[in-house]
């Protein structure tokens, strides 16, 4: 990916309303595209695709700020008797639905993405153009779910990165 081009001062000035509450992911039926839909904070919907390399930069990005900022993990593990964290709550039961429309529709395509992890928020800034931005600002005990479902997507073989798949005579495409 090219030099961070959203400094700090930009991502202080993103409005609260790009908030991200809950998403849902998709992939493709070729494996090309994930797909995510946001419900952000202000009630609205947004649909960005990520090819497969800008998914796994992502995935890669928000382990690496995981660690990097020392994220905890707040989710609620099976036989684990606590109730959910509100956030994690309010994420699980917002979750927007992908429906035949979106896979249809005219959903934005990035070229590029960032992510900035701080103390309270990780930001994603999703390239559109060489000059536009979309910016989502996620909750660090929401981020977990985004890098797992992206892992989740290349385990079962649903996303694949052309770049890294081996070819039929078994060398690197």
């Amino acid at each position: 990916m090219a030099t961070a081009r959203l400094t700090s001062a930009i991502l202080a000035d993103v409005p609260r309303e790009r908030d991200v509450v809950s998403f849902s992911p998709g992939v493709d039926q070729r494996g090309r595209g994930f797909l995510i839909k946001f419900a952000l904070k202000n009630g609205s919907e947004e649909l960005v695709v990520l090819p497969p390399a800008a998914a796994f930069h992502v995935r890669d990005s928000i382990e690496s700020a995981i660690k990097r900022r020392r994220y905890r993990d707040v989710r609620r593990r099976e036989g684990d008797s606590r109730q959910q964290v509100g956030i994690i709550r309010d994420f699980l039961s917002a979750q927007p639905t992908i429906g035949s429309a979106d896979w249809a529709g005219e959903a934005a395509v990035a070229i590029g993405c960032e992510v900035h992890g701080f103390a309270d928020a990780l930001f994603l800034g999703v390239q559109l153009t060489e000059e536009i931005y979309k910016i989502l600002r996620l909750s660090p005990a929401i981020c977990f779910y985004l890098a797992e479902a992206i892992v989740e997507a290349e385990k079962v073989g649903a996303l694949i990165d052309l770049q890294r798949a081996k070819s039929p005579g078994g060398r690197p495409n």
